[in-house]
């Protein structure tokens, strides 16, 4: 299964960061599709406002044409091709949760490490079918 424009949302060392999630018998693969951005982010003034969505359509434009350029077939090498791109064991997956507040919100830990990443609002029913394959 796959799905698009998971955000790894900014923190105060790392920048927002775009993925494609692709979830197999391996494992989980987070493929890196760009740079990401705050969701529900609100500019003060409609100038920045606009300023802020012009930024965001010219990112997501970025990922969309990285997205369509995703081969499915070939995970392992698009990993090692994508910087910052991921693959986890099914079996390194753990704590896995799903939080539903304003937005589908994915945590979960792998070796160790924690992980995060934000969908859009639209996506809730797609992120839930996700995650119950995820800890299946």
């Amino acid at each position: 299964m796959r799905i698009d424009r998971a955000i790894s949302p900014p923190g105060l060392i790392k920048s927002a960061t775009a993925y494609s999630l692709f979830l197999t018998d391996q494992g989980l693969y987070m493929i890196k599709t760009g740079r990401g951005w705050r969701r529900k982010f609100e500019a003060k003034g409609a100038l920045n406002q606009f300023a802020a969505d012009k930024a965001v359509k010219r990112v997501m434009d970025t990922i969309t044409t990285a997205e369509q350029e995703l081969d499915e077939h070939q995970l392992d090498s698009e990993v090692s091709a994508r910087k910052g791109s991921v693959f986890v064991a099914k079996s390194d997956l753990s704590e896995i949760e799903l939080r539903m507040k304003s937005l589908p919100d994915l945590r979960f830990k792998a070796a160790g490490k924690k992980y995060r990443v934000e969908f859009g609002q639209d996506q809730g029913t797609e992120v839930e079918t996700f995650v119950a394959l995820l800890k299946a």
